[in-house]
């Protein structure tokens, strides 16, 4: 039997047991939102851990970590740098989030901005952002996904049935169980991953020698990698600063992190994710760092970065190690993949059906929001089949962290600036979003040696505090400013009692 079928069949036997799971959080779900978009607000600690790690992971840590290192070197630290950086954010927006979400039964992400600034307008400009700036990540996670598949089996798996075969999985479990399937299968995903992506680096560091010696190889073929700007220019100091910040920021932002905020079912819970997760993104950051170094050694002169992990499995590591990583990188892309269409799902059926639908029954919002899960995937899918050709792992994902982090002002300024209101939060959008795609889409990508995410955060903030200091603010805005202000300075209330008393005409 040839390896590539072996590998097949260990990672057939993973899919049986994510779709397993899938049918048993089907059982359990109830036909509300809150209990298929949020597991019912009551995940602890374990679970939370490892469906936030999971869903930070995808295919750009096997893929293009380990490829953007053999290509540019060890500057792509500024990646888990962010991440740390993530804890400090996750205190500073996540607890809030989780408090409000618990009193006022926010769900999406552009709930809280919609309560928050008294705009539906608003509403739909955030869930129309996210749709549009994250449907190509799915892409990017599919063919990344397709091509490894493609490789490992010498081709007798194409990339279109590859990739056909990751949607339906994801397709399937994410749909029938809603948060509470994704959950158990991130707490599967996120140990497979974490504890084959080590074994590879143990395997593969070995071939090369130990880790001294890969340094000391490194240093002497190609030393250029092991300094910034790299032996390409692009990491220079501001270029780095940039990115590092829009990973922060953007990923924050992420509304499939976002609407994980609400599901914690303490703040103690919340609080430890702070730096939980940072020490575990780190525990996977590290190693795909090092599988990148080691290709530099033992395959130089490939053309594309992107090829160097499944080129390193098929020439290097046994067949069971390779089955392991190809589990593992099928679980880091899915992990992410599953998350993120079960929020946009989410999104579409409650932020824009909704908004065309007022009073649309919860039960049919989530039948609604089961088949869009379908249909965000499929979408996905086809974008990232499109753009095949391409060198897309590093650069979708950095986009995707460009667009979403132009909402980061707008968020600090809906939780801690009274001043701040929906002129200024549209305004403020609205120009990021502008300069967003000048920078990201159309170019240059780079204003002043900084990247042009960035630039369109900062235009963003400027915006909002502009037009929020010369237009008036709303009575109804200044009691949704009251309520949230009074919501966070106190105990978890019901959403009842807060309606009761400071009810938004």
């Amino acid at each position: 039997m040839e390896s590539w079928v072996i590998v097949l069949l260990g990672l057939f036997a993973y899919i049986l047991v994510a779709v397993y799971i899938g049918f048993r959080g089907y059982k359990t779900t109830k036909h509300t939102l809150e209990d298929y978009f949020l597991a019912g607000r009551g995940v602890g600690v374990v679970l939370l851990f490892f469906t936030m790690y999971a869903t930070y992971q995808s295919a750009y840590m096997y893929i293009g970590v380990t490829g953007f290192t053999y290509t540019h070197g060890i500057g792509i630290w500024y990646s888990n740098v962010a991440n740390l950086m993530w804890g400090f954010l996750f205190l500073l927006i996540a607890i809030p989030l989780w408090k409000l979400g618990k009193n006022f039964g926010y769900v999406t992400q552009a709930d809280f901005f919609a309560d928050r600034f008294g705009s539906e307008i608003l509403r739909l400009i955030i869930a129309l952002w996210m749709i549009l700036g994250l449907t190509p990540y799915i892409g990017s996670q599919v063919l990344a996904t397709g091509r490894t598949l493609n490789t490992i089996s010498g081709g007798a798996l194409t990339l279109g049935l590859a990739a056909a075969l990751y949607i339906l999985t994801v397709i399937i479990y994410t749909s029938l169980g809603g948060l509470k399937g994704v959950v158990w299968t991130d707490l599967v995903q996120g140990l497979l991953m974490l504890v084959f992506i080590w074994i590879g680096v143990f395997v593969l560091v070995g071939e090369v020698g130990g880790f001294g010696a890969l340094f000391e190889k490194v240093q002497a073929i190609k030393p250029e990698l092991l300094t910034i700007p790299g032996p390409n220019g692009l990491l220079t100091p501001r270029a780095w600063l940039g990115f590092l910040l829009v990973d922060a920021l953007g990923g924050i932002m992420w509304i499939q992190n976002w609407m994980r905020y609400y599901v914690g079912k303490t703040w103690r819970t919340m609080a430890m994710m702070s730096f939980l997760v940072p020490i575990g993104t780190t525990l996977t950051f590290l190693p795909a760092m090092l599988i990148g170094l080691s290709g530099v050694i033992l395959e130089p002169g490939l053309a594309s970065g992107d090829a160097i992990f499944p080129t390193l499995m098929v020439n290097y590591l046994p067949v069971w190690v390779v089955m392991g990583l190809i589990v593992g990188l099928f679980a880091a892309s899915m992990s992410t993949v599953d998350s993120l269409s079960l929020a946009l799902s989410a999104s579409i059926s409650k932020d824009i059906y909704g908004l065309i639908k007022p009073g649309t029954d919860e039960a049919k919002l989530v039948k609604m929001g089961r088949f869009l899960i379908i249909a965000v995937l499929v979408a996905g899918g086809l974008v990232g089949y499109a753009a095949a050709g391409t060198y897309i792992v590093v650069l979708l994902t950095l986009l995707s962290l460009g667009l979403s982090a132009v909402l980061f002002p707008v968020a600090v300024a809906g939780i801690y600036w009274k001043g701040a209101n929906r002129y200024g939060a549209i305004a403020g959008i609205l120009v990021g979003a502008a300069v967003g795609v000048k920078t990201l889409l159309i170019g240059p990508e780079f204003w002043l040696g900084v990247y042009g995410g960035l630039w369109a955060v900062v235009a963003c903030a400027i915006a909002l505090i502009v037009v929020s200091l010369i237009t008036p603010h709303s009575e109804k805005e200044r009691k949704a400013e009251r309520r949230i202000s009074e919501a966070l300075a106190s105990p978890v209330i019901t959403m009842m009692d807060v309606s009761k008393d400071y009810s938004a005409k």
